[in-house]
């Protein structure tokens, strides 16, 4: 199997791009990274390759590729475009492609989720998750989504952030591309994520599109019986106890492990995550670095501090 991982970022999302690709290496991963960008490389990343679009090695058989990319809208809204582009283009050669939001992290043995991409499309449920099939949610995409059958027994709810899609399954990534483009028409824009926590311009019915890409996926996950799905539990991303092997910094706090004040937090009741722990870890345990030793080191004494004053603080 030939595999690669993707991810997209801008502004200070770099720092999560690094300890992703930390991540990767440590982890037993071989292969490529595109990385696709808006905006300015990241000073680490112009030392590195030199210029935009070059290949550099960066760990035993690992190489990252950076992207310059400027679509229109935003983003998280596209995903599945910057995929069928890699495998039309600079992935050519691959099997199965993987994105990765560069807010989650691989922490655990790659050859684990090499065999799981054997297994389908490889998704994993979200913090909302189960999502009955008779939920006003589910009943109001068949209002937008008409051509679309899903099943109503159906009650997991999947994270946009993550997905693994095997070459032949290509057209699953077509139809959320186009799903996408139809909600960018409705709601007002390409631009519009309900990421930033600002009303929609549009309001849907049952409110069923408050985060349009991760619903326009759920959507079609749940009227495609016929392709082969795989579904990692809440654990994964750290949403549910358990061992976390995709950790992926959202929830409570909408600071991302780079810039959150762990001490603060801690004392309002909202303890460091598992994505936390892993991000400084793998921040500074791999061949990109970000930060000064000294500052990954003083990141680390607040986080083991604020998980101690985590235990007697606790929202209620």
């Amino acid at each position: 199997m030939i595999a690669a991982v993707c991810t997209l970022f801008e502004g200070d999302y770099h720092h999560g791009v690094a300890a992703l690709a930390n991540s990767l290496c440590r982890n037993g991963f071989t292969g490529r990274i595109f990385a696709g960008y808006r905006g300015s490389l990241p000073d680490w990343a112009q030392r590195l390759t030199g210029h935009a679009g070059v290949e550099a090695p960066i760990f035993q058989d690992v190489a990252i590729r950076f992207i310059r990319l400027d679509p229109p809208g935003h983003f998280t809204n596209y995903k599945p475009d910057f995929m069928l582009d890699l495998w039309e283009g600079e992935a050519k050669d691959v099997d199965h492609l993987v994105y990765a939001d560069p807010d989650l992290l691989f922490d655990a043995p790659w050859d684990y989720f090499r065999d799981a991409l054997e297994c389908g499309i490889l998704l994993c449920e979200d913090v909302n998750s189960p999502m009955n099939g008779h939920h006003p949610t589910r009943t109001a995409w068949k209002r937008y989504f008409p051509e679309l059958l899903p099943d109503s027994s159906w009650d997991l709810f999947v994270n946009g952030g993550f997905i693994g899609v095997p070459r032949q399954a290509s057209e699953f990534l077509v139809r959320w591309r186009d799903l996408n483009a139809r909600l960018a028409t409705i709601l007002g824009g390409p631009k519009v994520t309900g990421l930033d926590g600002k009303k929609l311009p549009v309001t849907p019915f049952a409110d069923c599109f408050s985060q349009p890409d991760q619903d326009a996926l759920n959507a079609l996950v749940a009227a495609s019986p016929g392709e082969s799905v795989s579904i990692l539990g809440r654990q994964a991303m750290g949403f549910s106890p358990g061992r976390s092997i995709l950790p992926h910094a959202q929830g409570y706090s909408a600071r991302k492990p780079w810039c959150r004040n762990y001490l603060r937090d801690a004392l309002r009741g909202i303890p460091p995550s598992a994505a936390d722990r892993a991000f400084w870890h793998y921040a500074g345990t791999g061949p990109l670095r970000t930060f000064p030793e000294n500052v990954i080191n003083g990141a680390r004494s607040r986080l083991s501090a604020a998980a101690l004053a985590g235990r007697f603080y606790r929202r209620s």
